[in-house]
């Protein structure tokens, strides 16, 4: 790295004023005659500080190879892998004698067409990817900045209305799906989508008055819209839901249930320059739908983006920053920090276009969103390695009985089977009791919950900070329109039930208590089942010759 380039960054250049400018162009022996705004020399500055400093000067507006496009690459790989390995399977299992086959079909009945359905499951494996955020915070801008494009709406004071699936594709075009309808009958009117080229600016300019039509009751005639376009930087595995800002929009849980009931990534738009830019209500009401509808669900597929930093002083940067991760662990206490990207779009998107580069907060977001991506595919994918790990197990137990079989005379196999008889349904009730015990557990915590939370109900302090709302700031909003403010006042009061349970949870750590006395207990009883199950094997093979499993 050169000396003489060392104490420079690119948001250092970026910043610069006109006489700085040429001062630094004159310590650096650069030819800028001739150059009249600032804005080209600050790129012919920033040329000459990416030779000088070893990196590579860029012709053009690359997009970032590490981001979804490299992560989606690696899934793919893995992907391809397990798409080999169910191929191997499938060949095994045609090779296996039909006397060995009707073994393992009693474990797995319509095994052939299992393996046909999970090949074909694994080649349609997409990774959906859901986009939320506060009205007004920049959630289309982030969106359209790393897909390199200005396809979605981005006006002020026309915001998203409708959930919009973003695919890369060959074609460009989107299809607008109409709400259901109904006859008079109560028989549903099947409408055929409306289908929108995207070929030029005036059906892109139709498409996003699409996304941001609304009737007086602020509802849009869409239940969702399928957009298909050739993005650079998008894979054709990776889908982008736009969801409606929080705050704008109808009530969207029944219809976000298709998307995050399985595995996902979910990223958080914020307003850093609006109260912390943060709804406690709504945005715990989202993560609670997100959270209870997924069961794969967990820190790492979670990144909050705070955007339009460049409003906040930066004296107050650091307390900013502070209240928001404490707002945050308050509606989703396993928010870690590095989950937080703070940032500015409109600055990120000046820079790209203005001097052809990508500044370090687009670098990290681009790398951020591709993190999201393994995350997703894994889970997707666990369940298919669990049941070929579980057929392959059962395929070589079958394999084993037959050897040992064979070197048994019929005298032995009947004893061996006489003994085995026994030993199973020994296991079988010890199993039934197992389960019986273990859900008299759960019933029991079950009941032990719901009195601790009735009781607690009932106590007054907790009765008065419930219902008693002192600070005026702490109610509903009244708009003029009535559905508005019902909506305004059942997420104020969820927050409020859910901001005193949650303190409570924390004093007094119950459900976790129970949780862990649920786990103990499972672990114990499935311990000593598996401790039976290998008895068993120990008794029928010759630990000597053959595996244990």
């Amino acid at each position: 790295m050169d000396p003489l380039f060392d104490a420079w960054t690119q948001e250092k250049i970026l910043e610069l004023n006109l006489g700085d400018a040429l001062r630094l162009a004159k310590v650096w022996n650069l030819e800028v005659q001739g150059l009249r705004q600032l804005q080209e020399i600050k790129s012919r500055l920033l040329t000459k500080w990416k030779e000088g400093d070893g990196r590579e000067s860029p012709k053009s507006p690359v997009p970032f190879l590490g981001g979804i496009l490299k992560a989606s690459q690696d899934q793919e790989e893995v992907r391809m892998e397990l798409q080999n390995k169910l191929q191997q399977t499938e060949k095994l299992v045609q090779d296996i004698p039909e006397k060995l086959k009707s073994n393992l079909l009693q474990s797995y009945p319509s095994l052939d067409d299992t393996i046909r359905t999970m090949a074909h499951s694994l080649e349609s494996l997409q990774c959906w990817i859901l986009v939320a955020g506060e009205v007004g915070a920049g959630k289309s801008s982030i969106i359209n900045l790393f897909l390199d494009c200005h396809v979605l709406p981005t006006d002020t004071l026309k915001c998203s209305n409708t959930i919009v699936e973003i695919r890369c594709s060959d074609i460009n075009e989107a299809r607008c799906y109409f709400k259901s309808s109904w006859t008079d009958r109560g028989q549903q009117r099947s409408m055929k989508p409306r289908v929108i080229k995207l070929d030029d600016q005036r059906g892109i300019q139709e498409f996003k008055d699409c996304v941001t039509e609304c009737d007086a009751n602020d509802d849009n005639p869409y239940d969702h819209i399928e957009l298909y376009y050739h993005f650079k930087t998008l894979s054709k595995s990776v889908v982008i839901v736009d969801i409606p800002g929080i705050g704008g929009g109808n009530n969207l849980d029944h219809r976000l249930e298709k998307y995050i009931k399985s595995a996902f990534g979910f990223v958080y738009v914020m307003n850093t320059n609006t109260a912390g830019g943060l709804s406690h209500s709504r945005l715990g009401h989202l993560l609670k739908t997100v959270v209870n509808s997924s069961k794969e669900f967990g820190p790492d597929s979670l990144l909050f983006i705070g955007n339009k930093s460049e409003n906040v002083p930066q004296c107050d940067t650091t307390v900013v920053q502070k209240d928001i991760f404490e707002q945050l662990s308050n509606v989703y206490p396993e928010i870690r920090n590095n989950q937080i990207h703070y940032m500015s779009v409109t600055k990120a998107r000046d820079i790209y276009e203005d001097h052809k580069t990508l500044s370090d907060d687009q670098v990290t977001l681009l790398q951020r969103i591709g993190e999201l991506i393994p995350n997703p595919h894994r889970h997707a994918m666990k369940e298919h390695y669990w049941w070929l790990s579980s057929l392959l197990s059962r395929t070589a137990y079958v394999l084993r009985v037959a050897g040992v079989q064979h070197e048994m005379s019929a005298e032995e196999l009947k004893r061996k089977y006489t003994e085995m008889q026994g030993h199973v349904a020994e296991l079988q009730h010890n199993t039934d009791e197992c389960v019986k015990k273990l859900r008299h557990k759960v019933e029991f915590e079950i009941y032990r919950i719901t009195n601790t939370i009735r009781e607690m109900l009932q106590h007054r302090n907790l009765h008065n900070k419930l219902c008693k709302w002192d600070n005026e700031s702490d109610c509903p909003k009244v708009f003029r329109k009535w559905k508005l403010t019902a909506d305004e006042a059942a997420l104020k009061i969820s927050e409020r039930i859910a901001s005193v349970m949650d303190a409570w949870e924390r004093d007094n750590q119950t459900l976790h208590g129970i949780e862990r006395e649920i786990v103990d207990v499972f672990t114990k009883e499935f311990g000593l089942l598996t401790h039976q199950v290998h008895e068993i094997e120990s008794e029928y093979f010759n630990p000597w010759t053959l595996p244990s499993f």
